[in-house]
């Protein structure tokens, strides 16, 4: 049996997960989705393939652009001058 998990476009498809095995599926998989400029809608394809079953499924996504923040808080909200913060 084989799983192949596809994120295809207009223009492209990249495959981002292919497993194979000899019993059923039964574990979570990690993949990375490739970054993309702006956030866009994309289809994901899973097929899932044996010599006795053939499954097909295609899904909509909004791939959203990654916008790391970095967030500070320090021990209290205001310092007087001359006073050294603690993070």
């Amino acid at each position: 049996m084989t799983i192949t998990v596809t994120l295809k476009d207009e223009d492209h498809q990249k495959t981002l997960l292919r497993k194979g095995t000899n019993s059923g599926f039964y574990k979570c998989y990690l993949f990375m989705v490739p970054s993309v400029r702006k956030s866009e809608v994309q289809k994901v394809e899973v097929v899932v393939r044996s010599h006795t079953f053939n499954s097909k499924e295609i899904k909509k996504v909004l791939i959203k652009v990654l916008n790391p923040r970095t967030f500070i808080q320090t021990d209290k909200p205001i310092y007087n001058s001359g006073q050294k913060g603690k993070l």
